[in-house]
C-alpha cells in the first residue's frame, strides 16, 4: 500500500512540475481580446449609431489580442494598419481607392474613411519584459522568485521519492523518511500558491485602478471600462500554475498518510533514505 501511494505521488507530482513549468514559462497569465462585438458598444457609445456607414461597418471590425506573462507580452492587433491608412488619407497618399472625394487635392475637404478592413492584416509583436524600459514591479519579481523556488523544491521532492525506492536504511531514517518527502511537496505547493495568490491579487488591483480612471472619463469611460472588464482575464497559465500548486499539496497528503495511519513509521523500513 505503501508502495502504490509513493507511485501515485510521483506521478502526480511529475505532473505538477510539468504544469508549473509550462505556465511558468507560457505568456498567458493575462490576456484581453478586444473583438468585433466590443468595438461596436464603443461606437455607439461614442455617438457613431449608424450601422450602415462604412467607417462602421470597417470600426467595428478592428481587433486587439493582448497576452501577458512573467517574461513578455505579445500584442496582436490591426489597429496600427488602420491608423496608419487614416494618416495616409489625410496626406492623400495611403489608403485605397480615390482618398479625394472631389479629386481636388488642394480642396478643403478629406476622405477620412479607412481603407476595408479586409485589408488590415493582423500582426504580432512580442516584448521581453526584462528588456523594457519600465522597471519591473516588486511583486512581480517575488512571483518569479517563488516560482523558481517552487520548482526546485518540487524536483527535489522528486529525487527523495525516487530515493525512496532503491534507498536501504532504517530505524529514525525510515520513519523520518514520509515526511522529509511529505515536508518537501507541501513546500514547494505552498510557494507556488502564494506565487499565485500575489498576480491574482495584483491582478485584481490593477483592473480595478483601470476601472477608475476609465469611469472617471464619463458616459464614454463606463462603456470603455465594462469593455476592458469584459475583454480581460486571467489566462490558461495562471490557472496551470494554481493546479499545480494544488497537485503538489495533494502529494504532500499522499506521502505523509501511510505515516499518520501506522504511528509514524511509514511503511517498510526498505522504503528510507
Amino acid at each position: 500500500m505503501v508502495a502504490v501511494l509513493r507511485v501515485v505521488a510521483l506521478a502526480l507530482l511529475a505532473l505538477a512540475i510539468t504544469l508549473h513549468v509550462v505556465g511558468f514559462a507560457t505568456n498567458q497569465w493575462i490576456t484581453a481580446n478586444v473583438g468585433p462585438d466590443d468595438m461596436k458598444k464603443v461606437l455607439k457609445a461614442s455617438g457613431m449609431e449608424d450601422p450602415t456607414a462604412a467607417s462602421f461597418k470597417q470600426l467595428q471590425q478592428l481587433k486587439l489580442d493582448v497576452q501577458m506573462g512573467l517574461w513578455k507580452y505579445c500584442m496582436r492587433s490591426n489597429i496600427d494598419q488602420w491608423i496608419e491608412g487614416l494618416s495616409g488619407s489625410a496626406m492623400g497618399t495611403g489608403g485605397q481607392g480615390n482618398q479625394w472625394p472631389n479629386g481636388d487635392p488642394s480642396g478643403d475637404q478629406v476622405d477620412t474613411t479607412p481603407p476595408p478592413s479586409s485589408g488590415y492584416q493582423v500582426k504580432e509583436q512580442c516584448v521581453t519584459i526584462s528588456a523594457t524600459p519600465t522597471v519591473i514591479p516588486d511583486w512581480m519579481k517575488a512571483v518569479r522568485a517563488l516560482g523558481i523556488l517552487s520548482l526546485i523544491t518540487a524536483v527535489l521532492g522528486i529525487g527523495f521519492i525516487i530515493y525512496s525506492f532503491i534507498g536501504d536504511s532504517k530505524g529514525d531514517r525510515a520513519r523520518l523518511l514520509p515526511h522529509i518527502m511529505a515536508g518537501i511537496c507541501l513546500l514547494a505547493g505552498v510557494l507556488l500558491l502564494i506565487a499565485v495568490a500575489v498576480y491574482g491579487g495584483e491582478f485584481m488591483v490593477m483592473m480595478q485602478e483601470q476601472m477608475n480612471s476609465l469611469q472617471a472619463l464619463g458616459e464614454m469611460g463606463k462603456y470603455l471600462a465594462e469593455v476592458t472588464d469584459n475583454s480581460t482575464t486571467l489566462g490558461y497559465s495562471f490557472a496551470l500554475e494554481a493546479v499545480s500548486g494544488v497537485l503538489m499539496v495533494v502529494t504532500s497528503v499522499l506521502l505523509i498518510l501511510p505515516a499518520v495511519r501506522s504511528g509514524g513509521s511509514g511503511g517498510p523500513h526498505n522504503l528510507a533514505v
